[in-house]
């Protein structure tokens, strides 16, 4: 006897949303099918209830997070226990909602969304949002289905957020690791960036002719670059984007693996490379890839025992099939790859089968934790990638890294007009640095800004409560001694809720920026920076 079909639900009414309604025919097993007409293998109508229930027991009482949700409206039909008790959201709440409300803003506008495409997804982690902006990392598998004769989606999660805290910990201590690998180079670099400073500074108190002040003045800009930029490398590195994936250029990964190299190896240690033009961009976390060319091109310095050549090259190529065996939940197609040469010792055949076994290392007790090539294998497998070695005893070695291509470019980056001076505004600029605060002073000073500069956030405050109406924006360190940016923001904001303030900091603290943003502060600037960069960040914030 053929049942009837659930009513069409009505997304707008929480009331009518449907149970799950399941089809006739799935219910039916092959040994119980006759032929037509057949009454024997005929299910009654009390079976069928009797197994509708069992199938609604079932998705109600799953541990896993499951939802249901139209394919067309990409609104949420109906939720599972697990899912509320995860979210935080009530059954009520999850009706009607669209499932782009539990992704993160800059992913909503996304077709399709992380992890729900395909006939069948393989499972991918995402960061989902809970009630009250909580933040979870679930492991998506998703699967076409049919809901009260609508096509829909069946979505199943695991939770691994502490999974992926762990990992995230473990990479950033692997980064140590390799930092520590550099360190002598680092203090090298440093060292030489600090003399040609203290060296020009201590010759501009002499009596020199204006052309030779100059040189030495550009020594000094030049060599404070130089330090600044190996900076910025080594904080991005240990405190990566862990979770942020976004469209990438190889060629701008490479470089910047490069210039490391190229600061902090033996100088008897030749590195070339050789960078195809029009590479495809790519897509992925660039800290996480930056930690994969590093750690390679770390292992062909050690393997060259301080004399070789060191040989990179990108270029783009087409991958079949039968090439990506090693790693399942890679496809065909277009790849960038990376290919990191060697002309050390090399590496014997019976340990080319070990090198990406976690705690495996060929070197001696204290150098290196064996952790460094199986870190590089997750992470270019978790990006839908493969890597191969080939390697001669006495030779050298190959490590080629292939990573999926995108179809579009990479954005260009954005350009802006500096508006060169002020028209008297009154900046209040607070910074614990002597040399910083008088710098700071004199450029806006002398782009026609009316500056008032003091050095604690106290300080600050009391100026603000006696002439905060006379206050056109605030220029605020962030980590200060006492009371740092954000508690000055806060007391700024409850004198004024309009106050402009801009913050600046050589270092981003994710929890005190979080607080910035609660506050509805959203103007930064990270340190160091330049002239123009200063300029553009003040007209900006006077807007």
């Amino acid at each position: 006897m053929e049942s009837s079909v659930a009513k069409k639900p009505t997304l707008g009414n929480k009331d009518s949303a449907p149970q799950i309604a399941v089809k006739r025919k799935s219910l039916t097993s092959p040994s119980t099918e006759t032929k037509k007409g057949s009454s024997k293998g005929k299910i009654s109508r009390k079976e069928i209830e009797a197994s509708e229930r069992h199938w609604k027991m079932l998705f109600d009482n799953s541990p896993i997070p499951v939802m249901v949700y139209d394919e067309e409206t990409q609104r949420i039909w109906t939720v599972n226990k697990a899912m509320v008790a995860r979210y935080g959201y009530t059954l009520e709440e999850f009706r009607g909602m669209e499932v782009s409300a539990l992704y993160e803003e800059k992913y909503r506008s996304q077709v399709p969304l992380p992890g729900l495409s395909g006939e069948r997804d393989r499972p991918e982690v995402v960061k989902h949002l809970q009630k009250g902006g909580g933040e979870i990392y679930i492991e998506l598998s998703s699967s076409p289905t049919e809901f009260a004769g609508r096509p829909a989606r069946l979505v199943h999660g695991v939770d691994v957020t502490e999974k992926k805290e762990l990992e995230n910990r473990f990479l950033r201590a692997q980064r140590l690791e390799c930092l520590g690998m550099l360190a002598s180079g680092i203090a090298h670099d440093l060292n030489n960036v600090l003399a040609p400073i203290l060296m020009s500074a201590s010759m501009l108190h002499e009596p020199l002719p204006e052309e030779t002040r100059t040189e030495f003045l550009t020594a000094i800009e030049h060599s404070a670059q130089r330090g600044a930029k190996l900076v910025r490398q080594v904080l991005a590195f240990v405190r990566g984007t862990d979770g942020e994936k976004m469209t990438l250029s190889p060629e701008a990964i490479i470089n910047e693996v490069l210039e490391m190299a190229r600061q902090t190896f033996p100088k008897s240690i030749r590195i070339q490379s050789r960078i195809a033009k029009d590479l495809w961009p790519i897509y992925g976390e660039s800290t996480k890839l930056y930690q994969v060319f590093l750690n390679l091109t770390l292992n062909a310095r050690d393997a060259m025992d301080g004399q070789g050549v060191l040989d990179i090259e990108v270029r783009n190529c087409e991958l079949p099939a039968e090439a990506l065996k090693s790693n399942p939940s890679a496809k065909a197609g277009r790849y960038v790859a990376f290919v990191v040469r060697d002309t050390g010792t090399g590496i014997p055949p019976e340990v080319i089968q070990q090198i990406f076994v976690p705690f495996f290392s060929t070197k001696g007790e204290g150098k290196g934790t064996g952790l460094g090539l199986s870190t590089v294998l997750a992470i270019v497998q978790s990006h839908g990638g493969v890597i191969e070695v080939a390697s001669k005893v006495g030779e050298g070695s190959v490590f080629t890294v292939y990573l999926p291509a995108m179809d579009s470019s990479e954005p260009e980056p954005e350009k802006f007009e500096v508006r060169a001076t002020g028209h008297g505004q009154r900046i209040l600029v607070v910074d614990d640095e002597p040399g910083m605060l008088k710098m700071l002073q004199m450029l806006l000073s002398q782009k026609g800004y009316d500056v008032v500069a003091v050095s604690s956030a106290n300080e600050a405050l009391k100026i603000y409560k006696a002439e905060g109406d006379r206050v056109d924006l605030v220029i605020a360190d962030l980590i200060m001694p006492g009371k740092d940016g954000v508690a000055l923001a806060r007391g700024i904001r409850k004198l004024n809720r309009e106050a402009r303030i801009l913050i600046s900091s050589g270092f981003k603290s994710e929890q005190r920026l979080k607080k910035l943003e609660e506050l509805g502060i959203t103007h930064f600037l990270k340190k160091p920076y330049s002239p123009n960069e200063l300029l553009h960040a003040v007209s900006t914030a006077l807007e």
